[in-house]
């Protein structure tokens, strides 16, 4: 009878060793499968850094593009006021020559002829000062429109990495 114990309690072993046994590979398979989960992630992780990265790089271009523009429509403002500036001497000048002799006056319409060239040239100037400016406008919306959808994206992709993750953890657990 205790043989027969004995060989019970040690078939009774061999079975729950048999039970662990299995037990230990349906967990060995279960985190390989997780590992996989998590290579799976972690590639979509750097996909999403690599297109962060991409769209940083064309932030940063249109940030030096919007400078250049700005730096380019300052100059031309600076242009503009002088020649705005030139223009007021210029007919200042033919104002107070129209008191003066026949020959004189000859000169007063040189002159006003120049002035109105001036004008003329000063009034196109504007108008490109203008459309430069409309242009800058427009660059700068798209600009914005595309910084905020930069940062929309980012904040959608960290939130979507934190609920893999938890996820994940809560499964691990």
């Amino acid at each position: 009878a205790l043989k027969e114990q004995l060989v019970l309690m040690e078939n009774e072993k061999i079975e729950m060793f048999e039970l662990m046994k299995a037990q230990i590979e349906a967990d060995k398979e279960e985190i390989a499968k997780m590992i996989n989960v998590v290579k799976i992630q972690k590639s979509m992780i750097e996909e999403r850094d690599e297109q962060i990265q991409k769209l940083s790089g064309v932030i940063e271009t249109r940030d030096g593009e919007l400078a250049a523009m700005t730096k380019n429509f300052n100059n031309q403002v600076k242009e503009n006021n002088k020649m705005e500036q030139e223009l007021a001497l210029g007919k200042s000048q033919v104002a107070d020559m129209t008191n003066r002799t026949a020959e004189a006056e000859k000169t007063i319409s040189a002159l006003e002829l120049k002035a109105a060239i001036r004008e003329k040239e000063a009034k196109e100037k504007e108008r490109q000062t203008k459309a430069l400016w409309a242009s800058w406008e427009r660059q700068k919306i798209k600009y914005e429109e595309e910084r905020n959808s930069v940062r929309k994206m980012a904040a959608l992709s960290v939130k979507s990495i934190k609920t893999k993750v938890r996820v994940f953890i809560s499964r691990k657990d």
